[in-house]
């Protein structure tokens, strides 16, 4: 990660030659062109990892998110025709009772 050639090389290149994820800070050339904002980063991995990072990703939004934000999860999900998922509300891991 070195914030120069952002989304040609390390957010392009070294994943697909490492077979890896890895993370750019964004060079100022692709934050001028494309608007980035200071607080957003790149973070890139091959193909080949997508469905299990999503997977991974789906399965922390019932155990970690509040109810608000599952709110907006569960629209995103509707807008974009995914319905094979249910969000379970009142449920995440600080308010799991141990018995």
């Amino acid at each position: 990660m070195s914030g120069n050639q952002a989304i040609c090389s390390e957010s392009t290149a070294f994943p697909y030659l490492s077979n890896g994820i890895n993370t750019s800070l964004l060079c100022i050339g692709t934050r001028h062109k494309a608007g980035w904002k200071d607080n957003e980063l790149s973070v890139s991995f091959p193909f080949n990892s997508f469905f299990k990072i999503t997977e991974g990703v789906m399965n922390t939004i019932n155990i970690m998110d509040s109810n608000a934000k599952k709110e907006i999860i569960e629209k995103k999900l509707h807008e974009n025709a995914i319905d094979n998922f249910h969000i379970k509300y009142n449920f995440n891991y600080y308010n799991i009772s141990i018995k």
